[in-house]
């Protein structure tokens, strides 16, 4: 769960400890979700699928789907 206020962006990014592969997520499967699961954003991947950054639509409480 991340706290974000309107147009805030949220990072979420895998550090690589040489022994872990990146979580290689897809553009469709990064996903801002409401408390109540309904879908808030899309997310933006980048470095190869090891980030995602989304763009909260509004202040709030939100789940993070990778």
């Amino acid at each position: 769960v991340v706290a974000a206020s309107a147009g805030q962006s949220v990072t979420v990014t895998q550090s690589d400890n040489g022994s872990t592969p990146a979580f290689s997520s897809q553009g469709s499967a990064a996903v801002l979700y409401n408390l109540d699961c309904t879908v808030a954003a899309q997310g933006t991947v980048s470095g190869g699928g090891a980030g995602v950054t989304f763009t909260a639509p509004s202040t709030g409480s939100f789940l993070v789907g990778i």
